[in-house]
């Protein structure tokens, strides 16, 4: 029946048709850009079950698993990475069902080995009926930045603790923006009173300088040289400076890091070295090193011309300097004090350019690195030559000036004088040794058959000991006197002289003994007026 109800109807059926197939269409354009989206995102989009079953991937979850899509449905996390990040993910998966929020995490994934951070949002899918039957996770791949993350800590670290002083400054102001610990070490600043300061306040050169050389650096990329820095104290630091310059992504310079080294102790062991090097060099000794095979590496002035050398001996052989009797002495010392560990003196005959000989005092010591190797030798060597001569023209000097003294001493220490006619007198100074007690005697018989004397008098006033020596020197002579027909009479003999004489025992009963001189004389003139009446 065809009444316009129906009619009526069916109009309105085939509007609603044409309405749901208007959103049909729609909702098949909207899903399949949903899909070209899900799929082409460079995120990972997984969803799983409530069991943790992967139900959908996209392509880059695909890529990540290396499964396909079809592969991946129905596996779950255990059967792709090790069960402590599995349980760790499914445990956060559960999570969020449970509360049926979306949470924000990071995670850890391995797959095949390979081990990778993701920054993750999870997030509940509910049905018509609002249950949560699945959970969705998109998750962005995040290693690469964790490990620029760690480098730029890792980074930062070295530089805040490096040795060397590290500062920057921006191109406009150039105004210190970082200092590492030995920048504000090496200038006795915190950190805070060095930030934002103009670089031209740190240094201790002139501020046009400063600037100019700033400008410099920006222009060549790199600037080296020395740089005086001023300390909070006032004092100037020399250091050296390598300065480079900072670029932006597009190459345009952005500021200036500086790398200063503190060159204070360089500085002084560079000045002792120049004065050592001056001292060795213009030492009146021959100063010479060698390496471990005896090689010369180094020899002052002085050892060149002390072989009359002309060219550098460097190069040598020190073995070929010695005279051939000395080389296997001085390699069996050399040898010696390797192994003891010493030093050496001594006396060497060395051989000249020419040829000629010298004695020479060497001193030596043998050089070692710091873990006990031999690295080579070292002598400081004097030439002997002319103090020997020397020795040799003043041992002969001294013979001669004995020799004449001891005539002189011989001429004036036993002089004998006859005093009358018969009588002589020998007075004796000093001490008397042997070669004395000779004297003595030879003077006194010399002098009594000279002057045909029947009378001497030996007059020990001037000697201050009289020992046994002594004694029985004065014995000997008034012996020896009466074999040529004269007596001695013996004067000066002082009380303490008198004691000892009685304390040693000596017998001088064939010597006529008087206290003094003059008695002696007057006691010569009387018995030289009884014998001639």
């Amino acid at each position: 029946m065809n009444t316009p109800a129906l009619q009526q109807r069916i109009a309105e059926l085939e509007a609603e048709l044409a309405t749901a197939q208007q959103q049909i269409s729609q909702l098949q354009r909207d899903q399949t850009l949903f899909q070209g989206v899900v799929e082409h995102m460079p995120a990972v989009l997984v969803v799983k079950d409530l069991e943790g079953r992967f139900m959908m991937l996209n392509r880059t979850a695909s890529m990540a698993s290396n499964l396909t899509p079809e592969q991946a449905v129905g596996m779950n996390d255990h059967d792709l990475m090790p069960p402590e990040i599995a349980n760790a993910i499914q445990a956060r998966d559960r999570e969020v069902a449970s509360s049926g929020d979306p949470e924000f995490y990071e995670d850890t994934v391995m797959i095949d080995g390979k081990l990778d951070f993701f920054s993750t949002v999870r997030f509940p899918i509910r049905d018509s009926q609002g249950q949560v039957y699945a959970t969705g996770t998109v998750a962005v791949n995040v290693t690469e930045r964790k490990r620029l993350e760690q480098d730029n800590v890792l980074f930062r670290s070295i530089v805040k603790h490096s040795p060397i002083a590290i500062g920057n400054a921006p191109m406009d102001p150039p105004e210190l923006n970082y200092v590492n610990l030995a920048y504000c070490q090496l200038l006795g600043y915190r950190e805070e009173e060095l930030l934002g300061l103009p670089i031209t306040e740190v240094f201790g050169e002139d501020p046009a300088f400063i600037n100019a050389t700033f400008q410099e650096c920006v222009t060549k990329g790199t600037w080296t040289g020395e740089m005086r820095y001023r300390h909070k104290d006032g004092r100037l630091i020399p250091t050296l400076l390598v300065a480079s310059v900072i670029s932006d992504d597009q190459g345009q310079p952005i500021g200036v890091t500086g790398f200063v080294q503190d060159l204070t102790e360089l500085k002084q062991q560079a000045g002792q070295l120049r004065l050592f090097q001056l001292l060795v060099e213009n030492a009146p000794d021959g100063i010479v090193i060698a390496d471990g095979q005896g090689q010369i590496t180094y020899a002052n002035r002085a050892y060149h011309e002390m072989f009359g050398a002309r060219e550098s001996l460097v190069g040598h052989s020190a073995l070929e300097l010695l005279t051939p009797e000395e080389r296997e002495r001085m390699t069996n010392i050399w040898a010696t004090h390797m192994l003891n560990k010493d030093t050496f003196v001594e006396q060497i005959n060395y051989r000249r350019v020419d040829g000629s000989t010298f004695p020479a005092q060497c001193s030596g010591l043998v050089i070692r690195d710091e873990h006990e190797q031999i690295v080579g030798y070292a002598t400081i060597n004097r030439d002997l030559s002319e103090q020997l001569r020397a020795a040799e023209e003043r041992q002969e000097l001294q013979e001669q000036i004995i020799m004449a003294q001891q005539a002189a001493l011989r001429e004036l220490s036993t002089p004998l004088m006859p005093i009358a006619e018969g009588v002589v007198v020998m007075p004796i100074i000093g001490s008397i040794d042997t070669s004395r007690a000779q004297q003595v005697m030879e003077t006194l018989l010399e002098g009594i058959a000279e002057h045909d004397a029947a009378l001497a008098i030996l007059d020990i006033t001037g000697v201050k000991v009289v020992d046994t020596q002594v004694a029985g020197a004065l014995i000997r002579a008034a012996q020896a006197a009466r074999l040529l027909g004269a007596d001695v009479v013996l004067s000066g003999i002082s009380p303490e002289i008198a004691q000892t004489l009685v304390h040693i025992g000596v017998e001088l009963r064939e010597i006529v003994a008087k206290g003094s001189l003059e008695n002696a004389i007057a006691y010569a003139l009387e018995r030289h007026r009884l014998d001639h009446g």
